[in-house]
């Protein structure tokens, strides 16, 4: 039975878990272009109002009922101004000239301009043209990188000699870390730049009054203010950030990297025992 149990959490649930952090990441890097998901974005700019979101700020801060909280949402809904919605990715960006509007979206490209003609012409140049340089490189290399791991992870189950193999269990384990190494440090590249890029964005549209316009990381990844997040990041959830995603799928990878690191000596320490 513990025999079963260890071979389970060291052997088989790993390699799992990594394939599903490597296709989170494949999800995030192919969104919102060319999947046109508008439901996945690493930053969104979206209409906004602060009135609203310092209402919902006090009610989690003061711990509401859930039924009192709801109906902040609906009145913070009623009062949200009407705009452009724009979300933007590793390829592209789309623009949606309302909520229910298609989305019009860039071509994909690994070095993308952002399309910022929806935002009003005063606000077009304090938002970035696009992702930091080589970020969307160094995630393919990242998510080839992380699926060739799984794979080989994955071989032991089925060629039993494998797992006893030490430079096998090497090989695998640093192709595993470089993956894991490059794409922690292009989430953490992306964070900054784009963390600085909303709140320069934020700053110059508080100073134009005809602007309701919002960008926002989400605060589940940013953990700022809630006046300068939109009502669908903070509520509806109706866009999932998707470096928040990145982190859950490189957090997933890591039981892997440790049981492939360490595989061969369990091995020898279980034929010595």
């Amino acid at each position: 039975m513990l025999s079963n149990l260890s071979k389970l959490f060291t052997v088989q649930l790993p390699p799992l878990l990594t394939l599903v952090s490597a296709f989170l990441i494949l999800f995030t890097f192919l969104s919102p272009v060319p999947m046109h998901n508008d439901s996945l974005a690493l930053v969104t700019i979206a209409p906004g109002s602060t009135s609203p979101q310092l209402q919902i700020r006090d009610a989690i801060v003061r711990r509401l009922p859930r039924a009192a909280a709801a109906a902040v949402v609906e009145r913070s809904a009623t009062q949200t101004s009407a705009g452009p919605f724009l979300t933007f990715g590793f390829l592209g960006s789309c623009t949606k000239e309302t909520s229910t509007a298609t989305a019009k979206c860039t071509a994909s490209s690994l070095n993308p301009t952002y399309d910022l003609t929806a935002l009003p012409s005063a606000l077009r140049t304090t938002f970035i043209a696009g992702p930091p340089q080589t970020s969307p490189q160094w995630t393919i290399i990242t998510i080839l990188a992380i699926f060739t791991f799984v794979t080989l992870t994955i071989l032991p189950l089925f060629i039993a000699k494998l797992a006893n193999h030490a430079a096998f269990c090497r090989i695998a384990a640093w192709i595993g870390i470089i993956g894991w190494v490059t794409g922690i440090v292009t989430v953490i590249v992306l964070h900054v730049t784009f963390a600085n890029a909303a709140s320069t964005f934020n700053m110059m549209a508080a100073n134009q009054k005809s602007s309701q316009l919002v960008a926002s990381l989400g605060n589940g990844f940013t953990g700022r203010s809630y006046k300068f997040i939109p009502r669908a990041f903070l509520l509806d959830l109706k866009v999932i950030v998707a470096l928040i995603v990145l982190w859950v799928a490189f957090s997933l990878a890591v039981p892997s990297l440790v049981c492939t690191l360490f595989s061969h000596k369990l091995h020898e320490e279980a034929k010595s025992g």
